[in-house]
C-alpha cells in the first residue's frame, strides 16, 4: 500500500508477519465499508470471505488509480478493488483471481495457478527502487532467477527480463493515446 500511497481512512496494511503467517486479515474499501457497516468503524470487525472470517485492519479512502496500471489485465479504466487481502491467505482461501492466466508443459495440463509450483504465470509483481543501481541490481537478480528457472528444466524460452517504470510499462501496453503522454508523465 505504501508503495502505491494508499489513502486511509482507517487502520493500515497488514505486516509481513501477518502475509507469512497466512493471517486472516484484509483491507476493505470505503465504499465495501459503507455498504457492509453503514461507514461505521469496521476496524477490528469480521467480514466472511469464502466461508472464512476475516478480521479487517484496514480501510481505505475512495482511491482511484487511473489508469489501472498496476494490473492491467483486468482493464486500464476500471475500478479499484473493494477487498484485499495478504497474497499467502489469498492462496489458501483459494479465493478467485482475474485476468490472464499463461501456463506451458506441465502446468498447461491440469496444473492449477493456486499450486506454488505449477507452471502457470498470473502474478504481477511491483517493485519500488530508489536508485538507478538498485535497479540494475534488481534486474540482475530478475536475470539469475529466469536462467535458474530455465536450468531446472521449469522455462523454456531464453531470459528475456525488461523492467520498466510505470510510464514505460503504460506505453508498452500502449494505454495511453500519444495525446495524453505528456499529461501522464506530469501528474507521475
Amino acid at each position: 500500500f505504501a508503495m502505491f500511497d494508499a489513502p486511509w481512512q482507517a487502520g493500515g496494511g497488514w505486516s509481513a508477519a501477518d502475509d507469512a503467517a497466512e493471517a486472516r486479515v484484509a483491507v476493505i474499501s470505503s465504499a465495501l465499508n459503507d455498504k457492509l457497516f453503514g461507514g461505521g468503524n469496521s476496524i477490528g470487525r469480521e467480514i466472511l470471505v469464502r466461508g472464512q472470517p476475516l478480521r479487517v485492519v484496514g480501510v481505505l479512502k475512495p482511491w482511484k488509480l487511473q489508469p489501472h496500471f498496476f494490473d492491467l489485465t483486468t482493464g486500464s479504466y476500471t475500478q479499484m478493488e473493494d477487498l484485499f487481502l495478504p497474497f499467502s491467505t489469498a492462496m489458501v482461501l483459494k479465493v478467485g483471481h482475474w485476468g490472464n492466466v499463461q501456463c506451458w508443459g506441465k502446468g498447461s495440463n491440469g496444473g492449477s495457478a493456486y499450486d506454488m509450483n505449477a507452471s502457470c504465470s498470473w502474478i504481477q509483481y511491483w517493485v519500488e527502487l530508489d536508485r538507478p543501481e538498485d535497479a540494475a541490481a534488481y534486474r540482475d537478480y530478475l536475470v539469475q532467477y529466469s536462467e535458474a528457472q530455465r536450468a531446472a528444466g521449469r522455462f523454456e524460452r531464453p531470459t528475456k527480463v525488461r523492467l520498466r517504470n510505470v510510464m514505460q510499462w503504460l506505453d508498452s501496453q500502449k494505454v495511453l493515446p500519444a495525446d495524453v503522454r505528456l499529461q501522464t508523465w506530469l501528474a507521475f
